[in-house]
């Protein structure tokens, strides 16, 4: 009984082992077999390296990098870039105008009433009084006197009076501790000066822009708005500032 048992399994044994050898030696023939496109076995790589010099990979000579070592054999222009093959433009000037506004902007208050020739006597009576440096200060608004008869009398009175302190008050009545634009003005808007008084400026009818002092009373009308600088603005005045109380001019 064992003796039949171990023959039927030694039988089973030899018969997948021929299959097996069988199956080995079929697929070897498969493997050997020629591609006709390729003239290369099925069993070999079709892309081969190219063979290295020293152990290294030789240098590649494509790109634009070969193009730029070698510049006989780029095929573009030098002005053009190599992708988009359009020339490159040659960086522009900023315009006269422009670099002229930027100077505008970045002038003073100083400045500006400097360029205005109607505020010449203004500026003269500035320095007269050695206040010229509150043009120097930071977020200001300067109403400037533009009424050469008016600005003549103020200085012949400063020449008259050795007390300038009275002066530089009125002065100082002229310069606003805050920048106003005309967009910032509202109907009646009371603005504080650096002499520490309170003006009021009022739209009236006509468009008119009157300035009055905390008594109501009318000192003197904005002829020109708007003289932007770059620490504040400066507004034009028909005439001088002057209080009721104020010493009455010669």
């Amino acid at each position: 009984m064992n003796s039949l048992y171990l023959g039927k399994l030694l039988f089973t044994f030899i018969v997948v082992f021929v299959a097996f050898l069988l199956q080995v030696v079929t697929s070897e023939e498969g493997s050997n077999q020629v591609s006709p496109s390729s003239g290369l076995s099925s069993g070999q790589n079709q892309f081969v390296k190219a063979p290295s010099v020293g152990g290294t990979a030789p240098p590649r000579r494509d790109g634009w990098a070969a193009r730029r070592r070698q510049p006989d054999a780029s095929p573009y222009h030098r002005n053009q870039h190599p992708k988009t093959k359009t020339s490159r433009r040659k960086p522009t000037r900023p315009r006269k105008d422009l670099k002229k506004k930027a100077l505008v902007d970045a002038q003073g208050i100083g400045e500006v009433i400097s360029g205005q020739e109607s505020l010449q006597k203004f500026m003269e009576i500035a320095t007269t009084l050695e206040v010229q440096d509150l043009f120097n200060l930071q977020d200001i608004t300067v109403l400037a006197i533009s009424n050469d008869i008016e600005v003549s009398q103020w200085q012949a009175e400063i020449a008259a009076d050795p007390d300038k302190a009275k002066h530089i008050d009125r002065f100082k009545r002229h310069v606003l501790s805050e920048p106003y634009t005309f967009e910032m003005l509202d109907n009646i808007q009371p603005v504080p000066t650096m002499s520490e008084e309170i003006l009021v400026i009022a739209h009236r009818d006509g468009g008119r822009i009157v300035v009055f002092d905390d008594d109501s009373t009318e000192l003197g009308q904005i002829v020109t708005t708007d003289l932007e600088a770059s620490n504040g603005v400066v507004h034009i005045v028909d005439r001088v500032l002057v209080r009721h109380e104020d010493t009455p001019r010669a």
